[in-house]
């Protein structure tokens, strides 16, 4: 009987012919846990207690709940005015704080997944995500009808921080596969219109940026598996994924425009 992993990798072949459906996150060890996601979280991220993350996030995690969310008040909002954003947001140094740990995390989930399913890195917290927890989540909409440039300047901050996350574990953990997510939408529509979400997030530059950094220990991924929603609402087609491979698709990606730099010296929307 074939493993998990295997019936994974037949499966996404062309004219594969899988022995059985998989259920939904059947073939995915996820490495939950790391030293990153440890740093993030804390020792208080736990039901019944309400904790501050490192980006200075009130974060409250009700008992019986099934996860934790954002604590948005005077006072306690991270960034009230996209328009000072730079004075009030300031990203962790992942790489001072969570450089250690990671051979003895990977070698537990290497033994305890024993090849059955693919090693997969998770990284929670997504671009717009992180956007509503630093500013709330109305104000986030409203941001991008009425400040689209210091969005879009925000948005690209939180890539290049998403892309330090995404290689201190691709090289310490060495995962076949990379699980980054984001919530767009409800059950059944984006959160804002279509076009707007493409404006903002569905070139997805952080997932293009990562390939070549993937590639380095394990052959790139060959394709971009979206949710049937994100297809449903043109995704694909008008962010220029479709019917590429993932190299066609990191090569052929327009130049982003120039923006200022953060204070703090990092970049701001260049590739």
């Amino acid at each position: 009987m074939s493993t998990p992993k295997e019936i994974f990798l037949e499966t996404i072949k062309p004219n594969g012919q899988p022995e059985r459906l998989l259920r939904q996150y059947e073939p995915f060890y996820m490495c939950l846990g790391d030293p990153v996601m440890c740093y993030l979280d804390g020792p208080d991220h736990i039901p019944g207690k309400t904790s501050v993350n490192p980006w200075g996030i009130t974060i409250s995690f009700p008992e019986n709940a099934p996860g934790s969310m954002p604590v948005h008040a005077p006072g306690l909002t991270v960034c009230p005015d996209i328009t000072r954003w730079k004075e009030t947001v300031h990203a962790p140094d992942l790489a001072a704080h969570c450089s250690e740990g990671w051979e003895e995390f990977r070698a537990r989930c290497v033994a305890e997944n024993n090849n059955r399913q693919m090693l997969t890195g998770f990284m929670a917290t997504g671009i717009f995500e992180q956007c509503h927890f630093l500013m709330g989540f109305e104000n986030t909409l409203t941001a991008l009808y009425e400040h689209p440039d210091e969005m879009h300047e925000l948005i690209d901050y939180i890539t290049e921080y998403r892309m330090q996350y995404a290689k201190l574990v691709v090289e310490n953990l060495h995962p076949e596969v990379m699980f980054t997510h984001d919530d767009w939408g409800t059950k059944d529509a984006l959160f804002m219109k279509p076009e707007m979400w493409r404006e903002f997030f569905g070139t997805l530059p952080a997932l293009l940026r990562l390939l070549p950094l993937a590639g380095h220990h394990h052959r790139p991924p060959r394709r971009f598996l979206p949710c049937p929603h994100y297809r449903r609402h043109g995704g694909d087609r008008h962010s220029g994924l479709a019917g590429r491979s993932a190299g066609e698709r990191h090569s052929r990606s327009p130049a982003a425009s120039e923006r200022k730099a953060h204070p703090d010296g990092r970049s701001g929307r260049g590739h």
